[in-house]
């Protein structure tokens, strides 16, 4: 025990040492992080990376020189990949002859097409949407310029496009640029050593890779303190007796998670998003997410030490009320933990901006995996808690179990009404968790089997709630939305009308469009055309735009009424005064029309001359379909899009139940549902496929429309959390047992088969679905790689019948029908529905139906590159390429376009990123369907093989568990298997062997019955002739004496008498002796203390004389074993007499006992010093009739062998001549103190 002691303290303090190592480092690696050393180092990477590329850069327009030498035409670039190479590294080439651009490897920035001559000066140039550094060559006939892009600047900001430095300089988002010397002290200088610019870093440090360092040194730094703590509570509970050991753990794992709480620290881990209370909060105790998972982690370990003490094994002793009181308690506790854990996940789930819906696997994130993780582990505890109040009700009777366990369950209903979130399978999860636990406690099953059944019913009431709760806030979310759709503002439109507000006050050709004496109906198309062309366009495709000029004494004409009002400028202003509110900053207002949809009104006034205004009032007014998801998302800022998930969502509004606004994929009606009711402010309907909201408010009424969840999406849904449970249960096992080998054993038939079926079956569906997936991805992306071109050869024809009459395009085309050749593909694309570009064949852009792709400068207005070279020398009329704009890849297709005459007018161009998310949302829909398929059907032929090998496995289990029981002497039946397979055939061998052992049995038996009554009559005689001859010789004595009439007859009759009487009580003894060894009356087992026997048995022989007898039982103040207390006496008393008889005359004899124990077993020796055994008679100490004294019948040893073995244990003794024997006793052990 002291070493043991010893070698605890050594570990605590070798743990010690380490923690502190750790602690130090962790601190400096901290500090070290929030400094600007980072910040140096990235600077100095960067500016050695655009060294790198200025070189190379060089190299480039070298090379491209000598290629175009030796072609003598720059074309040939068009037709080389060191374009599409450079562009790989950021550098974009551009190639001039004659000042005029000839190449460009490069269309996504508005590059000027005229050489600038500032190219040389190798200083920082703005094009577009970025910054680059040119680097030059020139020589007699070319200019060729390598622009290296240093740092994207959008004049659009959302999730496509991102402002920042490029990946190639490995800078974090948020660092910005600045040309300001003095603004930052990390200066990029390049190759020539030159100022280019400055770097300004987030004042707030944002997580880098390089946080995986003090984070890492952070969680070993957690780990040792655990270790450290739970070693000195194992310290402190070896030393004590009561459980101040466990109370010391608990209390400084829960002091550890309070100074993390209060103090914040560590700042690299506590910065991380997984303590963010944006995702999650639920107060200031539990504040994150990853609060909850340091604070399971922590109570898990307690228990985990709890679990692995000797008090969780030892069985509950308490008397009385208690003995029930304490157990239920713990049940009890067990149950309310369990709520607050659900009640935590309604939390989580409710109110969390975190998906939980494992079949929407996309919308899944690292935090919906932590606050998974962090429910497992908060559920581990209610778990070990009713373990372990079935443990303490071990040896109950099945009515007292009953009593205490089924009487605490109904009191679950009580608590159920008191929190509304339970529900049938919170009590069904605890009835199974409760008969799981005494199943473990009997052992019945395996450990992998129990973690199966905890897996399947943990995963069904997780998926219930997961479902429940997201239903729940989905449903508050359609509320919060339907209001805020109630509302008539078009946030988008808004936020478009305030950007382009300046321009439109100040735009000069506008005014001179407006300011004239007499506006003609030609006037007032010219101005229409402008304002399209100039403003509203894209976006404001989902709106109808209507225009008014006159002036401020002029009548105006209402519509199609007829009617007339006197003055313009007042009608226009008591619209403006009753229904108007002013958008900021603007002269736009927003009508309060109450008609379901966006109105928009401007006034622009243009004086004439003293006292005659021209008023232009713009009137926008929102179609009845919205077409948000026709307008790419690129196009959007990223403050504009009030709801990012509209796209899954559909809504309509009715104004008097009248369809007057819809958008989405739902095909509302164009009058309200009938049974809508009039008063009730939200209503929820659901439907086949889909749940409506229906909002009423005064006349008007919202619907919201989301698709339901439906079978599937639940299976799908348990299947992911039916893994991530069981994964999860297996490493608990593997941390709480610490045997990870029992729990892929392989030593049955059975496991090796299922294992086999189970990797089988897991390889082969990895290669299938891995091929369908590669498959399907390819086929679906030729399906659309079809579709575009069948819809670009489509869209030639209807273009071959407007344009193939004309001998050149360009961009003064123009006929009565459309102003301009951008009009007529925007007709096109309405149709369409989709992008057109028309490029001239030098690749410069003519017309293009989303004109604010370009003049936002999101793109470039040449041509791309490699399309360009594929149509003019690559021997193809169609070209279908992946081009990118931001961070968005999407498909673009080329079509050369000839007139009449078959002479090449343009080159016709669909770009599909109008449509890339409906691609990227359909392609990714088919990789989860198959994933979640793939997934749903691995777990159902993972329960087939299982099923399959157990049907296989059962004949032989059935002869197994037949031959297990064949016992000799007794009928065995015969096992009944019709098939005529293998196994038939062994079932027939084993029918006929069991008849031959019977047959056997029966004649060995009537053999041994005859030897043995032999052996016993003769040891019988032997033993009966001892005692009778001297009792024939005394009886002939005293007949003699009678004969002969002796004097003293009657001394000799008393003496006679005396020794008769001996020798009849020795018969008696030996009778009684082979009495006792043939009946061996059946042993009742029971609790017994070895110490307290031992003491008892010492106190019979404590008169033993010339014997010193010694009991040594070190710190054991109890042992506890499961036996016969008289066999345990009988034990006892046969080795102390055995023991003192062995001492020789004129020896002092020295009996010591002693009693020691370890985690299963306790052991007796009792050390003798006497004469020990023979060599020779070793081998016959246990065997019936012999004996090594002069008297006794020989039985002792071995009725104490049958008794010790009765009991579970074993005997065994090691002896050395003339110094003495050691006799050991070994028993199972229940527990010791």
């Amino acid at each position: 025990m002291n070493s043991l002691m010893a070698e605890k303290l050594k570990n605590i303090r070798i743990v010690g040492v380490a923690l502190l190592i750790t602690v130090a480092l962790a601190a400096v690696a901290d500090l070290l992080y929030f400094s600007d050393l980072e910040w140096r180092y990235r600077t100095a990477r960067a500016d050695a990376r655009l060294k790198s590329l200025e070189n190379y850069a060089g190299e480039l327009l070298r090379t491209a020189e000598e290629m175009i030498s030796e072609a003598g035409d720059s074309s040939v670039l068009f037709h080389s990949t060191l374009g599409s190479d450079a562009l790989k590294k950021g550098i974009t080439l551009l190639v001039y002859h004659e000042r005029r651009i000839a190449y460009w490897s490069d269309n996504s920035i508005a590059f000027p097409v005229i050489y600038e001559e500032h190219f040389d000066e190798h200083k920082p140039v703005f094009y577009s949407n970025g910054w680059f550094i040119p680097v030059y060559l020139e020589n007699s006939e070319y200019e060729m310029v390598a622009l290296i892009k240093v740092y994207r600047q959008y004049p659009i900001v959302n999730d496509i496009l991102q402002t920042g430095f490029p990946e190639t300089f490995s800078l974090p988002d948020g660092v910005k640029i600045t040309f300001d010397p003095s603004a930052s002290d990390f200066i990029i200088w390049g190759s020539e050593e030159e100022y280019h610019f400055g770097l300004i870093f987030p004042e707030t440090k944002p997580n880098t890779i390089f946080l995986a360092i003090p984070a890492l040194l952070w969680l070993i730094v957690l780990f040792l303190l655990v270790r450290l703590v739970l070693l000195v509570a194992r310290h402190i509970d070896m030393k004590s007796r009561t459980p101040s050991g466990i109370v010391f753990a608990f209390a400084a794992l829960l002091a550890v998670y309070g100074i993390i709480l209060l103090t914040g620290l560590p700042r690299s881990v506590t910065s991380t998003g997984l303590f963010s209370p944006f995702n999650w909060s639920a107060g200031r105790l539990i504040p994150t997410v990853g609060h909850v998972l340091l604070l399971g982690i922590l109570v898990l370990s307690g228990i985990r030490f709890t679990f692995r003490s000797d008090r969780f094994s030892k069985p509950w002793s308490g008397k009385g009320i208690w003995k029930y009181l304490v157990p239920g308690v713990i049940l009890a506790m067990g149950y309310v933990i369990f709520l607050l854990v659900e009640a935590h996940f309604r939390d989580l789930v409710v109110n969390s901006a975190i998906s939980f819906e494992a079949f929407r696997i996309l919308d899944m994130t690292f935090m919906s995996l932590a606050g998974i993780v962090s429910v497992m582990l908060l559920l581990t505890i209610p778990v070990i808690l009713i373990m372990y109040a079935a443990r303490m009700m071990h040896g109950w009777s099945s009515r007292e179990i009953l009593a205490v366990a089924g009487g605490i369950t109904l009191l679950l209903p009580l608590a159920c009404l008191a929190d509304t979130g339970c529900n049938g399978w919170s009590i069904l999860w605890i009835l199974v968790m409760i008969t799981t636990a005494f199943i473990w406690q009997r052992k019945s099953y395996s450990g992998v089997s129990l973690a199966i059944i905890y897996s399947v019913i943990t995963a069904m009431l997780s998926t219930a709630l997961i479902i429940k709760y997201s239903i729940i806030r989905e449903e508050r979310n359609m509320k919060v939305m339907a209001v805020s759709l109630a509302s008539d503002n078009d946030m988008v439109a808004e936020g478009m009308i305030i950007d382009m507000w300046p321009a439109l006050e100040s735009d000069t050709v506008l005014a001179r469009l407006v300011k004239k004496e007499f506006i003609t109906p030609g006037d007032l198309n010219s101005v229409y055309r402008y304002l399209e062309d100039g403003y509203f366009y894209g976006y404001w495709q989902n709106y109808d735009i209507s225009i008014v000029i006159c002036r401020n004494d002029s009548p105006l004409s209402l519509g199609s009424t007829g009617a007339e009002v006197a003055n313009c400028f007042d009608w226009f202003d008591n619209r403006i005064m009753n229904e108007g509110d002013t958008i900021t900053n603007t002269g736009f207002y927003f009508m309060r029309n109450q008609a379901g949809r966006a109105w928009y009104l401007s006034k622009l006034l243009y004086e004439i001359s003293p006292g005659v205004t021209n008023g232009l009032f713009i009137e926008l007014v929102s179609h009845i379909e919205t077409f948000l998801a026709g307008y790419p998302e690129l196009l959007l800022d990223g403050g504009y899009q009030r709801f990012p998930m509209l796209k899954d969502i559909s809504y309509a509004k009715y104004n008097k139940g009248v369809l007057v606004l819809r958008s989405g994929e739902y095909p509302y009606d164009a009058s309200i549902p009938g049974g809508q009711p009039e008063r009730e402010e939200f209503r929820f309907e659901d439907g086949r496929d889909y749940k409506h909201l229906y909002y009423t408010l005064g006349d008007m009424t919202l619907a919201v429309t989301v698709t339901r969840v439906k079978f599937l999406d639940r299976i799908i849904t348990f299947a992911y959390l039916f893994i991530a449970n069981l994964t999860y249960v297996i490493i608990l096992l593997v941390i709480f047992t610490m045997k990870p080998a029992e729990l892929l054993k392989t030593d049955t038939f059975r496991r090796r088969l299922q294992l086999s079926f189970a990797a089988v079956l897991t390889m082969v569906f990895i290669i299938v679905i891995t091929g369908a997936l590669i498959l399907s991805t390819r086929q679906f992306r030729s399906n659309h790689l079809r579709i575009i071109s069948e819809k670009t050869a489509s869209l030639a024809i209807e273009l071959d019948h407007k344009l193939s009459t004309e001998k050149t395009l360009d961009r003064g085309w123009q006929t009565p029908d459309y102003p301009t050749l951008n009009h007529l593909l925007v007709k096109f694309s309405n149709v369409f529905f989709t992008d057109i570009n028309l490029y001239s064949p030098s690749g410069r852009l003519i017309a293009t139906s989303r004109p604010e792709v370009f003049s936002r400068k999101l793109e470039g207005s040449m041509i791309d590159p490699v399309a360009f070279g594929m149509l003019t020398s690559g021997g193809r009329d169609e070209f279908i390429n992946t081009e990118s704009i931001g961070n968005m890849s999407f498909l673009s297709a080329y079509l050369s376009f000839y007139n009449e005459n078959n002479e090449l007018l343009a080159y016709l161009n669909i770009p599909y990123f109008a449509m890339q998310n409906l691609l990227t949302k359909e392609t990714a829909n088919l990789i989860v369907t198959l994933v979640n398929f793939a997934l749903l059907f691995l777990l159902i032929m993972m329960w087939v093989a299982v099923f399959l090998s157990e049907r296989i496995i059962r004949p032989l289990s059935m002869l197994q568990e037949a031959m297990a029981s064949v016992a000799y002497g007794r009928k065995n039946e015969h096992i009944r298997y019709d098939s005529r397979d293998e196994v038939g055939e062994l079932v027939r061998q084993y029918n006929r062997m069991t008849d031959e052992l019977e047959e056997s049995a029966g004649k060995l038996a009537r053999t041994e019955r005859e030897m043995a009554w032999r052996e016993m009559a003769r040891q019988i005689a032997h033993e009966i002739k001892n005692p009778l001859t001297p009792m024939k010789l005394n009886v002939q004595q005293l007949l003699k004496s009678w004969n002969d009439r002796v004097s003293d007859f009657e001394k000799k009759i008393e003496s006679f008498t005396v020794n008769q009487i001996e020798y009849i009580d020795n018969l008696s003894n030996i009778a009684s002796a082979f009495s006792s060894f043939a009946k061996m009356p059946v042993a009742e087992p029971a609790e017994v203390d070895v110490l307290a026997q031992l003491n008892t048995t010492l106190a019979m022989f404590g008169h033993a004389d010339d014997t010193t007898i010694t009991l040594e039982s070190g710190n054991i103040t109890r042992a506890v074993v499961m036996a016969d207390r008289e066999h345990l006496n009988s034990i006892f008393s046969n080795l102390l007499k055995n023991a003192i008889q062995s001492i020789p005359p004129g020896r002092m004899g020295e009996i010591r006992i002693a009693l020691s124990a370890d985690d299963s077993h306790v052991r007796v020796r009792f050390i003798d010093n006497g004469t020990g055994i023979p060599d020779e008679l070793i081998p016959k100490m246990f065997t019936p009739n012999f004996t090594t004294k002069s008297s006794g019948m020989g039985l002792g040893l071995s009725i104490v062998k049958r008794y010790v073995e009765g009991a579970g244990g074993k005997i065994w003794f090691t002896t050395e001549q003339d110094k003495g024997t050691v006799f050991t006793v070994e028993f199972p052990l229940l527990f010791a103190v």
